[in-house]
């Protein structure tokens, strides 16, 4: 966890960005809470609106270290008692969220857990870990984010959600872009799916072995782009779409 300097949010995070209808549901935007949908997790694909809100009002308050984590942004709102509920399933790229109001408990585990992996003990979907923590004999949490702080879930960490506030407000993004280059010259000249081909003197190519060469030292890699979500994890046996 770590606290964004200088925090200083609207007195009324709530009020700042949504209203209440006269049948007592909440609009943040194009995103709706009321006691049926207590909690909301979305992104720009399904609700567009809330963010550019979520930009007016929140400038400039990610911590310069995780401003490469920026491939999808999300926003999270829910009452006080809801959460993610689907650890066993819910793992995806690495995650960067600032929490606006209120606490939440995260429950994490780690890639490869076994637990997760076969869906028994503390690993399940569904699992709820605000009733696991309300038992009187379990432990304290042992991760609790606060409003101000911003909150990294490395890549492909099995992950739960508690609220424990009357509103619990947090955007953020989810993946990043990632350059790949080649690691060396030589490297660079074998793959041919980001380098130029080098021709010989003749104008022969080398694609007969004898007459063409390719100069491994002038080769030059494409630039290439990739997302977490695209990236196959050996550990786990399956890409982390979800």
């Amino acid at each position: 966890l770590a606290r964004t300097p200088s925090w200083d949010p609207p007195e009324d995070v709530v009020g700042t960005l949504g209203r209440e209808d006269q049948e007592g549901n909440y609009h943040f935007e194009d995103v709706l809470v009321n006691d049926d949908d207590p909690y909301q997790l979305t992104n720009p694909a399904y609700a567009p609106n809330i963010f550019s809100k979520l930009k007016e009002a929140f400038p400039e308050n990610f911590p310069r270290l995780l401003t490469s984590i920026n491939f999808r942004p999300v926003f999270s709102v829910g009452l006080n008692g809801t959460g993610q509920t689907d650890i066993a399933h819910h793992y995806h790229g690495i995650t960067t969220m600032l929490l606006l109001t209120g606490e939440k408990i995260w429950a994490l585990l780690p890639p490869g857990d076994s637990d997760c992996e076969t869906q028994r003990h503390n690993c399940l979907d569904p699992f709820d870990v605000c009733k696991y923590y309300e038992e009187s004999n379990k432990e304290t949490p042992a991760c609790v984010q606060r409003a101000g702080e911003t909150i990294v879930i490395p890549d492909a960490w099995y992950h739960g959600t508690c609220n424990i506030s009357p509103w619990v407000l947090g955007w953020g993004y989810q993946g990043r872009r990632i350059p790949l280059v080649a690691a060396s010259p030589t490297r660079a000249a074998d793959n041919s799916a980001i380098t130029q081909q080098q021709h010989s003197d003749d104008g022969n190519s080398d694609e007969e072995g004898d007459n063409g060469h390719t100069d491994a030292t002038a080769a030059q890699p494409r630039p290439t782009f990739v997302t977490i979500e695209e990236t196959e994890y050996p550990f786990l046996g399956k890409g982390i779409t979800r």
